[in-house]
């Protein structure tokens, strides 16, 4: 096992760069340990479903405070957008951890890995920052107005800086203006600087103990008065490590990952940790009138929860056979269509805050209905078209920066699905 940072050594041939290749019409498959077939478009799938359920979740806070007319859509669980965020840390974590696994251990240089991160998250990243500023440049031109827009705008030049620079989730005065889903890309592209000792640290000592460790301490700090650091996040750093573990168990070829593998029954486990993602929400919901120190939001217990159900189901989905539950499930995330828009699912996130909340404006006075149904209705119909533009946009913006250049390509296969992070 070869593992370290200031002599981390890396195979060079193109198969063990990345993993296989995949196109918008073809299915990623790498080689699992023990020679079973691992087919990742699955993960461009789950991926594509956390995006659609966070943009769902925005157009839900259109009128969030007003009860639906129709009793039904009150109870669609339409308010835990926050957790579909966790569902991207851990699956950043398992993707850039396959390749690591299939070579047991043996990393990147640091300068290489993080040029490559840079190349990957920063140019569409930017790109989103400018189309973000036009959309509200042209909002407030065409007079929609910023009515209640306390989260997105004043643009100033300091968050427009610490958004630049990548640290707006440093401050509740800069984290959701411009584009509030941007967060989280400043939470991530930090996460990427721990990568290495987390990788090493769980080769070395295994992934609870260094996951669990982690969640801990970046919980502790919620109690701080005030709450100052949640803002930061500081528990994604164990989400990270569970998404980073997940791989290792699930893909490398050594005895020790292979004992772990067979040992556990991860479908009943995901089944479980997903129950306790219900029980820490109810336990929340209990505690936090009684207990101050709380607050209002419970998600430095339930992300951690949320976190190790999803890493539990990448390992189940990578190891089920196929004519298992697991299996089943793996080949309804192969679903086509679904796996094309994972495929672009990062762009869509990147935009699709502005687009929802100029086409709500845009729509508003339209409606005759005062109800929030109607404007929910309307926003979903507007849904396809923010696809459609997110496409356009992942075409121009981020699918030039995922091609190997043309001097390089005949080394190395096209990017693969375990490359798309988001």
């Amino acid at each position: 096992m070869k593992i370290g940072i200031s002599s981390l050594g890396i195979n060079r041939r193109g198969d063990e760069m990345i993993v296989e290749a995949i196109g918008s019409n073809q299915s990623a498959d790498a080689a699992s340990p023990g020679g079973q077939t691992v087919h990742l478009s699955y993960l461009d799938s789950l991926r594509a479903l956390a995006a659609l359920y966070v943009a769902l979740f925005h157009i839900g806070m259109w009128r969030r405070f007003q009860r639906f007319d129709i009793e039904f859509l009150n109870w669609l669980p339409l308010s835990y957008g926050h957790y579909a965020v966790d569902v991207f840390i851990v699956l950043s974590g398992f993707c850039l951890t396959i390749s690591v696994a299939r070579r047991r251990g043996s990393l990147q240089p640091w300068k290489e890995y993080i040029t490559r991160r840079a190349k990957r998250i920063l140019p569409p990243y930017y790109a989103a920052i400018v189309v973000s500023l036009l959309v509200l440049g042209f909002r407030e031109a065409a007079d929609f107005g910023s009515r209640g827009d306390y989260l997105t705008l004043p643009v100033t030049p300091a968050n427009l800086a610490a958004h630049l620079l990548l640290i707006h989730n440093w401050s509740n005065q800069w984290i959701f203006k411009i584009n509030g889903p941007l967060w989280s890309i400043a939470v991530e592209w930090q996460l990427y600087f721990f990568y290495p000792i987390l990788a090493v640290w769980i080769y070395r000592k295994g992934t609870m103990l260094v996951a669990i460790p982690a969640v801990l301490a970046g919980s502790l700090l919620h109690f701080l008065p005030g709450h100052p650091l949640d803002a930061t996040v500081p528990w994604f750093l164990g989400l990270f490590a569970f998404g980073i573990g997940g791989a290792i168990v699930a893909l490398d070829p050594g005895e020790k990952w292979k004992s772990i593998r067979d040992r556990f029954p991860w479908g009943l486990l995901t089944a479980m940790a997903s129950a306790g993602i219900f029980a820490a929400l109810l336990f929340a919901w209990w505690a936090r009138d009684r207990f101050p120190s709380f607050g209002d939001d419970p998600r430095f217990m339930t992300d951690p929860m949320v976190g190790i159900a999803t890493a539990f189901l990448l390992i189940w989905l990578a190891n089920a056979k196929t004519k298992s539950i697991g299996g089943l499930l793996r080949s309804a995330l192969s679903w086509k269509p679904l796996v094309g828009m994972g495929l672009f699912s990062y762009s869509f996130y990147l935009i699709h805050g502005p687009l929802v909340d100029l086409a709500g404006r845009i729509v508003q006075p339209y409606i005759s209905s005062p109800s929030r149904d109607a404007l929910f209705g309307a926003l979903l119909l507007c849904l396809p078209l923010i696809v459609g533009l997110a496409y356009l946009f992942h075409r121009q913006f981020e699918l030039p920066f995922m091609r190997p250049s043309a001097a390089k390509r005949d080394a190395r296969p096209p990017i693969s699905a375990a490359e798309r992070v988001k």
